[in-house]
């Protein structure tokens, strides 16, 4: 695990151009306060898992691994998304039962026709823990409902919350305005 915060001068000792410098199991455990709190880097940051298990906090990245930025899968997604918004809930379908008879590997679980309550269930399943749903739920307007319904970490999630914060420092250098509500 890397992380690449500089000192003031610049480039801190045993600073590695290519990764930062190694985070400690102390730094993690502060970052970490309990396992409900701690958020996990990215798996595909490492090719090596010190203990084999998937997100473990004493996992070591010992190199590089591609960062998959689009899936096939998320092209039918999409395609089936523009149909059920223009009411072709069975052209959906013919896209969402592709990605279904290729994880079944058969046809008992297809779907005659799709709404959009079955697509974004559908969505959840194909692309889970794949850090897409924020935007997915954003663009629909849903991220604050969903959000609230499923995570209890987020029953104060407020509208306003839909948008980062912009960080200071860029403000004061573009002269933007910040986010409302922040």
């Amino acid at each position: 695990w890397y992380f690449d915060d500089l000192s003031e001068d610049g480039i801190p000792a045993g600073f590695n151009p290519i990764l930062g410098e190694p985070v400690s199991q102390e730094y993690l455990e502060a970052w970490c306060s309990n396992e409900r709190e701690c958020r996990y880097l990215e798996p595909t940051t490492t090719k090596y898992w010190e203990d084999g298990t998937y997100g473990r906090t004493t996992a070591e990245g010992e190199g590089y691994r591609n960062i998959i930025l689009y899936r096939y899968a998320q092209a039918f997604l999409l395609a089936a998304e523009a149909y059920v918004q223009s009411g072709q809930g069975d052209k959906a379908a013919e896209k969402l039962n592709a990605l279904r008879e290729r994880a079944y590997g058969n046809s008992d679980h297809n779907f005659a026709t799709v709404d959009m309550e079955t697509l974004i269930e559908e969505q959840a399943r194909e692309l889970g823990h794949e850090g897409h749903r924020w935007d997915f739920l954003k663009r629909l307007g849903l991220l604050q409902e969903r959000a609230t319904m499923y995570n209890i970490d987020a029953v104060n999630m407020k509208p306003y919350n839909v948008r980062w914060p912009i960080p200071q420092t860029f403000i004061d250098l573009a002269g933007v305005q910040q986010n409302q509500g922040y």
